[in-house]
């Protein structure tokens, strides 16, 4: 049965199919009535044929098979409708009409027909009490009446549904109840009765699509009006995967198209963001975010998923000027969720468990690291026998070298503590991470008033152990009308607890060998290294002596607001707003004993800092119409200002190791500490001028004047100024005959933005004096403290050392931005989509070069001296039908982004890639690769005789091709003119698949995502295709895969412990092409039918399962050897993870 959502027929509950419809475009669904009734007699219900044939059977089994060989759905309530009973029925090719009328024959059953949709009616409750009935009809805003319309009253199960003239009747209806109307593509309205016997309803259209009002920036607009390059994010398509990942920045990956979204597997699930490419050289490369109207610089991840209302993404310098000197990548606008009229309450509860598959890199074990050193040993001619292993051997009859036996010592160690072992030091530390997220939330609202109160709670683990993050948020959001509606006045505020605990160590684990076991003997000491390997330490030594260390965040962000209308239209709205951190940290390091490692006296670091910023600005709004002119004028003020402090303090020798024991005051020797603080300002002033033509001609200005602190006095302040215009074709009189062409618009916009995240005092010369004493580690070269005569002794003048060259003409970075748009929507708004093509212009980069010591200690200074530009386009495509009753939404995102390093300063372009001379980073990508071209491996001497001269170069080593000498010809050598660019370290092109579909109440979604053409360094072939290149470490198992004579069809050079052919230099046999696409995620959702979650006291109740970084597929040119494509390090892999959620609203 079709058991989606409730809706209501002559006072019975009834249960009816909408969310498949909400996609239509409210102007088809009019038509469709229209044609409904004006060809009442051709109609689906009299023109369907069914043939049916049942003995004995019950009721609800009937109807199940009605609606599996039609369209037609039931709708009814269980509790007054027995469809429990049995009833026999033979029809053979009969209207619906026929059938039921024989179906329901002595029954205390009715029905009525409209359309497609048959409501069943107990005839007990239709011959009810008749008096003091309210009835009326329900049309649209062009008069037209609407059938199908749910009237219920508000807070209980009774009411009704429209039938085809719109006209409805109740009965039994109390003098003070409030009618709920509602339907699918209108705005709900509710209407007291006061006594009334006649109540018509006009109802208005749902704000949907285009005419969806999306936040802009100090206001909002609506997606029609828009102009520049902006995206919005719906929850809906986002919210399980969010809650699933913990971010909600990973959750929008793949649905705004030019956003690269970098992240791993930290359980604090931290994330960075480039959008249309790298703008700059310094660390500010990410969009800005705001957080219901508050500048952070904080990620997301601290963010509540549940808490998010809606995500906007302003990409173009058009949409993102009104931010000024902070925009220059972009801004991402964050609207957390308000209370909501009626009184109800949400509980969310989900677990992920995620794992990594055994050996992201496969290890040597003890018997093929043991293999490995015999055969590297006699590749070198050297004796085999060193470190911890001993071999039996011998020649064959043609001298070959046969290895017969490898030797294990009875103990590593001349204590005779550590025998040896074979330790998966992988499967030692990891663990199955179980991540919780549980969210409950009370909304309570009227017309008056509404509020919003949340408690979020999430641990997230991470793969290793010990290594977990805690998350408690606390939000509350309200507001309140007063002065007749005219003042509006409201909070929005979170308070968030954070702990983190631990850390990966997954990528120590090649650093030490699998012979080393994790205990000693007596199953208390700890192993370690001994005499011939790596001074790296034992692993799950590492976790378990920091596991009481942990950092603690307290974060407060949030505004205050008042919105006063002055007169009609025309408001003054002043917003305050706040996001600091204060942190604290303790690091206890304990003594330990392991191998040739030690440490005999405890340690102590603790670490306390606060950060953050306060906003206030002040903003006037006016919104007139003359004829079809519409006009939206905005100007305002702000000020930020954003500061920190850090102290930190140590000492050594504490007499217990304890938690409880182990604070400051009791540490005995090595006292040291330290303090800084920061500081910066920004005063802002900004207007913008949205104007159309009937909704045809669009245009919308804006500027913006930032003055900030950072700069020099000679240019603390700079102009942002845009210009967008956009053209909207389908409302031409000369469109009319396109019927197939929904929407198109045309748009183009230019416009300039800042970036100003460098140093706070970077226009300003630093010094420092500084003493020279030995118990804070200072360096006694870089003190200025000093006697010219030699005595050490007694009180010495100090002096300073400079810091910092400053520079009073230092000005902000700017960004000029052209960008091309076209918006449309085919057949209906089935097919919607958009293209983009964009120009970006970065000039005054902030650089600071490097300097010869010989100038001074550190004389280094900041100059504008760079330029970058970057050009592509980004393209959205979506389609949404339905099947039967099956609906579905496809959509696909693409980008694409060219990168061009134009210009750096001589003094600062050896500090790139290049060699400085002919060949610089000039006219190429910012993230190019530089280096050698190998060409395979030396297969015999022949070969080796005949090439350049490479020195160390021989049989089973790489070889690398002769390009150029000094003179750019090449020269019979290889040295380091013959490098040339390599690769690209960014994607060619980029490409996301989001699928959705519904079915009854099941819901499935899939998002693909793919990245074509990065060419990445390598972080894992000196690992697994060389033997000595971090000396006694352990190595890959494709060692054992190396070149011999035997095996000569390998890449892997033969094994060596020496690198005699500089095989470590950077060259294209470390470059590798990670060309994939991914199963990012799949989800399965169910939705309770709405007779259980009621009868459970619910709304409504839903259960989903989700899975993340399911399934990779190398596409063509993938050469990549590591674990993860998406995240090709190894310090905190992506795991696999699965989701199991409950949603239960009350």
């Amino acid at each position: 049965m079709k058991k989606n959502y409730y809706g209501l027929i002559s006072g019975a509950c009834i249960i009816w199919k909408s969310k498949l419809l909400k996609r239509m475009k409210i102007v088809t669904l009019l038509i469709l009535v229209t044609i409904t009734q004006a060809f009442a007699l051709d109609s689906y219900a009299q023109n369907k044929r069914l043939s049916l044939r049942f003995t004995n059977e019950r009721i609800i089994n009937i109807l199940d098979e009605i609606e599996e060989q039609s369209e037609f759905y039931f709708m009814f309530d269980a509790s007054k409708i027995d469809v429990n009973q049995r009833k026999s029925i033979d029809c053979e090719n009969q209207t619906i009409t026929n059938i039921l009328d024989q179906l329901f024959e002595n029954t205390r059953i009715t029905y009525r027909v409209s359309d497609r949709q048959i409501g069943l009616i107990s005839t007990n409750f239709a011959n009810a009490d008749q008096s003091q009935a309210v009835s009326g009809k329900v049309s649209d805003s062009s008069g037209s009446p609407l059938p199908g319309v749910t009237v219920v009253i508000k807070g209980t199960t009774q009411g009704t549904v429209t039938n085809g003239d719109g006209e409805y009747s109740l009965s039994n209806i109390p003098d003070n109840a409030e009618l709920v109307f509602s339907f699918v593509g209108m705005k709900t309205q509710e209407i007291t009765v006061a006594g009334k016997a006649n109540i018509n309803v006009v109802m208005a259209e749902e704000a949907i699509g285009l005419d969806e009002v999306v936040a802009v920036g100090y206001g909002t607009q609506t997606k029609a009006s828009l102009t520049g390059s902006a995206q919005v994010v719906k929850m809906d398509d986002i919210e399980k995967r969010g809650i699933s990942t913990g971010n909600i920045v990973k959750a929008i990956e793949g649905f705004v198209p030019g956003l690269q979204i970098s992240y791993n597997g930290n359980p604090n699930n931290t994330t960075s963001m480039i959008l249309r490419g790298r703008g700059t050289l310094n660390s500010g490369i990410a969009p800005l975010i705001i957080i219901d109207g508050v500048p952070t610089n904080r990620g997301l991840n601290e963010l509540a998923v549940h808490d998010i209302e809606n995500i906007q993404v302003l990409k173009d310098a058009s949409s993102a000027t009104i931010y000024g000197s902070r925009a220059a990548n972009g801004v991402i606008l964050v609207t957390t969720k308000k209370g909501e009229e009626g009184n109800n309450i949400t509980i969310n509860s989900s677990i992920k468990v995620g794992f990594l598959p055994q050996n992201t890199i496969p290890l040597l074990n003890t018997e093929e690291y043991g293999r490995a050193q015999w055969i590297a040993a006699k590749n070198d001619g050297v004796d085999p026998n060193y470190g911890t292993y001993s071999y039996l051997d011998h020649q064959d009859a043609s001298g070959k070298w046969i290895l017969d036996e490898i030797i294990l010592p009875d103990f590593l160690d001349a204590d005779k503590t550590m025998k040896p072992a074979n330790t998966n030091w992988e499967k030692v530390i990891s663990r199955n991470a179980i991540t919780q997220n549980h969210n409950i939330a009370a909304s309570f609202g009227g017309k008056k008033a509404n509020a919003l109160l949340s408690y979020d709670y999430l641990k997230s683990e991470g793969t290793t152990k010990y290594n977990n993050w805690i998350r408690n948020t606390l939000r509350i959001n309200s507001s309140y009308n007063l002065i007749g509606g005219r003042l509006e006045v409201g909070e929005n505020i979170s308070l968030i607890k954070m702990m983190y605990t631990g850390s990966s160590y997954l990528d120590r684990i090649p650093t030490i060998q699998s012979i080393v076991p994790v205990h000693t003997i007596d199953g208390k000491g700890w192993g370690g290294p001994v005499k011939g390997m790596s001074d790296r330490n034992n692993p799950l030594l590492m976790i378990m002596n920091n596991r009481q260390n942990h950092s603690d965040d307290l974060r407060l962000v949030g505004s205050l607001y008042m919105d006063l209308e002055l007169f009609k239209n025309f408001h003054f709205k002043s917003t305050a707003g706040v996001d600091y951190d204060g942190k604290w940290q303790r690091t206890m390091n304990l003594k330990y004993n392991a191998g040739f490692m030690s440490e005999d006296v405890t340690k102590m670091e603790v670490y306390a800092s606060y950060d953050g910023s306060w906003t206030w600005n002040n903003v006037f709004n006016y919104q007139f119409k003359l004829n079809k002119n519409n006009f939206n004028l905005m100007v305002g003020q702000e000020l930020t200002e954003a500061n920190g402090s850090y102290l930190w303090g140590a000492r050594d020798g504490f007499a217990m190791e304890s938690t409880d024991y182990m604070y400051l005051d009791v540490g005995e020797e090595n006292v040291r500490n330290g303090n800084i603080a920061w500081d910066n300002a920004l005063n802002s002033y900004f207007g913008r001028l949205v104007y159309d033509y009937s909704r045809k001609y669009l245009l919308t200005a804006i500027i913006r004047r930032d003055g900030s602190s950072r700069f020099g006095t000679n240019n603390k302040y700079a102009l942002f100024p845009s210009l967008s215009a956009g053209w909207v074709i389908t409302e031409e009189s000369f469109m009319e005959s396109f019927n197939w062409l929904s929407y198109l618009k045309i748009r183009y916009g230019w416009g300039r933005t800042g970036n100003q995240e460098i140093d706070n005092y970077a226009s300003y010369s630093q010094y420092m004096a500084q003493y020279d004493d030995s118990t804070t580690g200072i360096n006694p070269s870089n003190s200025t403290a000093y006697d010219i005569y030699g005595n050490d002794e007694g009180f010495l003048p100090s002096g300073f050392r400079i810091l910092l060259n400053g520079n009073s003409d230092l000005k902000w970075e700017t960004t000029t931005q052209n960008n091309f748009g076209v918006d449309f929507n085919l057949f209906d708004s089935k097919l919607t989509g958009s293209f983009d093509y964009y120009i970006k212009h970065t000039y005054d980069i902030l650089v600071k070069p490097p300097t010869l010591r010989v100038t001074g200690y550190n004389q280094s200074t900041w100059y504008n001296g760079a330029e970058m530009k970057n050009k592509g386009w980004e393209a959205t495509l979506s389609y949404s039908g339905q099947i039967n009753k099956l609906s579905y939404f496809v959509g696909f995102t693409g980008y694409h982004n060219d990168n061009e390093f134009v210009y750096i300063m001589p003094e600062a372009l050896g500090a790139y890639a290049g060699n400085g001379k002919d060949q610089t980073i000039l006219g190429r990508p910012l993230r190019s690769l530089y280096g050698y071209i190998a060409e395979g491996i030396f297969q015999n001497q022949e070969e080796v005789d005949a090439a350049p001269v490479q020195p160390g170069k021989g049989v089973g080593r790489i070889k690398y091709r002769d390009i150029s000498g000094s003179n750019g010809v090449p020269d019979g050598k290889i040295d380091s003119d013959d490098r040339t660019w390599i690769g690209v370290d960014e994607p060619k092109f980029a490409w996301s698949s989001n699928l959705q579909a519904k079915w009854k109440n099941f819901t499935l979604s899939m998002l693909w995502n793919s990245e074509i053409g990065r060419e990445i360094s390598s972080p894992t072939k000196g690992l697994t295709n060389f033997f000595g290149f971090y000396g006694g470490q352990n190595y890959g198992k494709a060692l054992l895969n190396a070149w011999t004579t035997d095996n000569n069809k390998s890449d892997i050079p033969a094994l060596t412990k020496s690198d005699n052919n500089s095989e470590q230099r950077f060259s294209t046999y470390f470059v590798e092409n990670t060309s994939y696409l991914k199963l990012q995620s799949f989800e399965l959702g169910y939705e309770l039918p709405k007779a259980i979650a009621q009868k459970l006291l619910m709304q409504d109740a839903q259960v989903f399962v989700q899975g993340e970084n399911l399934w990779t597929i190398k596409l063509p040119g993938n050469s990549f050897t590591g674990y993860d494509e998406k995240n090709p390090n190894l310090t905190y892999p992506l795991p696999i993870s699965f989701t199991f959620g409950l949603n239960f609203k009350f």
